[in-house]
């Protein structure tokens, strides 16, 4: 007399192929988050970046009377604190490039804070982050800005305008407004 034996459940084969679709699986889960955080600190800062081109648009729309002007990557020049004390047109404009400038990036590339944000009491945003300020056009009754920021993109130590040519890795944002 033979005796019918049934055997239930999983061989070992079964289980190690089961293992290697979940663990790709896993894998590819695990690289679209990585890629999803990426493309979210990348949206932070570009849209940070419009925050402060379209902030100093408003100071300069503010104060009609000075010419703005700022070459990229200087580094911020000390200026006294108009928020407390009343100021003249050409101090505001100072202060305002100041302030707007260590908004951008507070720190030099050594990492040490630079003397004009310290005494303002700013904090940078951007990473590496540089910004320009060009009048375009100026008649008696339209003046037209350019107001650039740039970024790095990278963990390269050299701040963005600084770099030898037109460096892929550096983000920018370039806003123009008739005032």
């Amino acid at each position: 007399m033979t005796i019918k034996t049934y055997s239930f459940g999983f061989s070992l084969i079964e289980l190690l192929v089961t293992l290697v679709i979940v663990s790709v699986g896993v894998l590819g889960v695990a690289s679209l988050q990585i890629q999803s955080l990426q493309q979210n600190r990348e949206a932070f800062f570009r849209a940070e970046a419009t925050y402060l081109a379209n902030g100093l648009i408003d100071r300069i729309r503010a104060n009609p009377l000075q010419v703005y002007t700022l070459p990229i990557a200087q580094a911020p020049v000390a200026a006294g604190s108009c928020v407390l004390a009343n100021c003249a047109s050409a101090e505001m404009a100072g202060y305002d490039l100041a302030e707007w400038q260590c908004s951008i990036r507070s720190v030099n590339q050594a990492g040490a804070t630079y003397a004009a944000c310290a005494q303002l009491g700013v904090t940078g945003a951007l990473p590496l982050g540089s910004g320009r300020v060009t009048q375009l056009l100026a008649t008696a009754t339209t003046r037209l800005y350019e107001v650039e920021v740039q970024w790095s993109a990278d963990s390269n130590a050299t701040i963005c305008g600084s770099r030898a040519g037109s460096d892929p890795v550096c983000q920018s944002i370039v806003v123009q407004s008739s005032l």
